[in-house]
């Protein structure tokens, strides 16, 4: 049995994993964030707040450059969440700043440990605007050297399938929630 974690970074990442646990287990479930609302609002097990001395709790207005120096902070806790497992599962909205900047320096951190890293990312759709659009795919570049799978799931693709059948854009949120919590499962299936 492969020892693993599934850590859920920033709001999207923390509504993934929420979904994840709902449809099917809370096991080795973990947040990470400096937003005290996504401390509060998982349902993972272990809960770990960062950085709230740079944010006071509140989420990184945007700024992946603040998500990066929470878990510079936290370095030293972080790396004793990871450093017993053989893999580490990543789950992180792209393009705004908490889960953004997290995923990069943790993803980094796992490398240097050599802790195998699958990293499932949610990319914004059009109407979430052009610069968050940039933000996530510099994220992408930069996160694929330090993880062994990058699975990236297109919110613009989810939006067309749920307008489809409804005009809700929550609607098309929970659907992206639903396929990235589909992908940890299959993930999981796959690796232990």
């Amino acid at each position: 049995m492969v020892d693993f974690k599934i850590i859920a970074l920033g709001g999207a990442g923390v509504s993934i994993v929420n979904n994840y646990i709902e449809n099917y287990e809370d096991i080795n479930t973990f947040v990470i964030s400096p937003d005290k609302d996504d401390i509060n609002f998982s349902n993972c097990s272990t809960k770990m707040l960062i950085g709230d001395n740079i944010t006071n709790g509140l989420d990184c207005s945007g700024n992946p450059e603040m998500g990066k120096k929470a878990v510079e902070i936290s370095k030293d806790e972080i790396e004793k969440v990871v450093e017993d497992v053989s893999l580490v599962i990543l789950v992180a909205g792209l393009g705004g700043g908490t889960g953004t900047g997290e995923i990069e320096e943790i993803a980094k951190l796992t490398n240097k440990l050599k802790i195998k890293t699958i990293a499932i990312v949610t990319f914004p759709s059009l109407f979430e605007g052009k610069k968050r659009m940039n933000v996530a795919k510099n994220c992408i570049e930069k996160i694929q050297n330090s993880v062994d799978e990058l699975i990236v799931i297109k919110n613009e693709e989810i939006l067309q399938k749920a307008f489809s059948y409804s005009r809700s854009i929550m609607n098309a949120f929970k659907l992206s929630d639903k396929e990235a919590a589909k992908k940890i499962k299959e993930v999981l299936d796959k690796n232990i």
